[in-house]
């Protein structure tokens, strides 16, 4: 299932419509929201996604939708989503953009309207705000690979 918007900061809503639309059985037991970024930036569209086990009608706002198969360059980044004094999920993604780099790894882009995007870039929350202390806070990174 996933949730298209134009900004981060419209997820909780985004989130709440999606689980709104999903029937007990119809998601995985460990539901992982997780976001889907276009770009680096952070700032531009994305899409809210659940994981689920059996198809799920959209209806309209919310389709269903498949993540590209292939393989991921993947970090568990463990700390907060954003903080001017610690490693915080921007310099996780830079670092693993880096590693790849340095790997000899090509992340997957796309030409959409003039203007590279990736393929896949997704941030899925493993352990978050409902934990308390921020430095247990784990977050997989992933980037479609070409």
């Amino acid at each position: 299932m996933r949730h298209q918007s134009a900004a981060p900061r419209t997820a909780s809503p985004a989130a709440s419509e999606i689980r709104r639309g999903l029937t007990p059985r119809s998601y995985e037991c460990r539901l992982r929201t997780g976001f889907r970024y276009q770009d680096d930036t952070h700032a531009s569209a994305f899409e809210l996604g659940a994981p689920v086990v059996q198809p799920v009608d959209g209806d309209g706002r919310i389709e269903r939708r498949e993540l590209p198969a292939g393989e991921y360059a993947v970090l568990v980044h463990v700390g907060p989503y954003r903080n001017d004094e610690v490693p915080d999920l921007r310099a996780a993604r830079e670092r693993l953009l880096v590693w790849a780099a340095d790997e000899g790894i090509e992340i997957a882009v796309e030409q959409a309207g003039g203007a590279l995007t990736f393929a896949a870039c997704i941030e899925s929350y493993l352990t978050g705000r409902n934990e308390p202390d921020w430095t247990r806070w784990q977050t997989e990174l992933a980037y479609l690979t070409s």
